[in-house]
This record gives structure tokens, C-alpha cells and sequence, in this order.
């Protein structure tokens, strides 16, 4: 199973884990209000696979748009395990979400690829940047 989340005019698509993931992360760190992070649980909760930010109040989805494109890639670098299978591609589609988020509140992909660079830059988890160290030794 899959779930699906509204955002804008368009939507972002995931395995359920993956979905279930964003949706507790959200309720976890994002600051909202008791209302929304309890509708955020029950849909992880209930297993019901969908969530639309047009569905919310313009406070309540601009929260989320924010968490969205502003934390959810660095939040998945650090708390996502190194050794998941398939960590870069999971991550890409995380950043995917928070361009989607960011696009509509003017971010997008110049400020999600910053962040998570610097998230991973800041964890030792970038093997682009620890290879480019290899054979330093200051």
C-alpha cells in the first residue's frame, strides 16, 4: 500500500513507510497545534494512506509547508539510518516533496539541495564530500 499527499495542484506519492514516516515527523517536530498533529496520528494510526495540505486551515497548511521545505530533508539525513537500502533514492524523494512544498511558498530545488547538503556535510553522511577528505590529514 501507498499513500498519497495533496500539496498545491499536485501530489507526492510513497510506500506507506515512507508516508507514514513524513506524516510522524510532522506530528514530532513541527509545532502544530493538538487538533492537527492528533489527525496527523490517526491517519498514520488508522493506516488511511492520504493527506492533503488543501484540506487545512491557511495557518495550519503554511506550518506544514514550512516544516515541509525547510526541515523534512535535513530531519531525514539525520534521523534516517546510513545503513538503509536505498538511502539516496529515499532521500531524493523526500527532497521531491519539499520542492513541491517550497515551490508554492517560493523555495524550491536551489534551497532543498542546500539543505540537505548541508545536513549531510554537518552528519559525516555526504560520500561525496568524506571522499573528497580521504588522504587529509589536518
Amino acid at each position: 500500500m501507498a499513500g498519497l499527499m495533496r500539496v498545491g495542484g499536485g501530489g507526492w506519492s510513497a510506500s506507506s513507510w515512507l508516508f507514514r514516516w513524513v506524516l510522524t515527523r510532522l506530528a514530532d517536530d513541527a509545532g502544530l497545534d493538538r487538533r492537527l498533529e492528533s489527525a496527523l496520528r490517526e491517519i498514520v494510526d488508522e493506516n488511511l494512506g492520504w493527506f492533503s495540505l488543501e484540506e487545512l486551515g491557511p495557518v495550519d497548511r503554511s506550518m506544514v509547508r514550512s516544516w515541509l521545505a525547510d526541515r523534512l530533508v535535513s530531519d531525514a539525513v539525520d534521523r534516517l539510518p546510513v545503513e538503509l537500502a536505498e538511502r539516496e533514492a529515499v532521500l531524493d524523494h523526500l527532497a521531491e516533496l519539499a520542492e513541491l512544498a517550497g515551490d508554492l511558498r517560493g523555495g524550491g530545488r536551489d534551497v532543498v539541495q542546500g539543505v540537505r547538503l548541508g545536513a549531510e556535510v554537518r552528519n559525516g553522511t555526504n560520500p561525496r564530500w568524506r571522499s573528497g577528505l580521504a588522504g587529509c590529514d589536518s
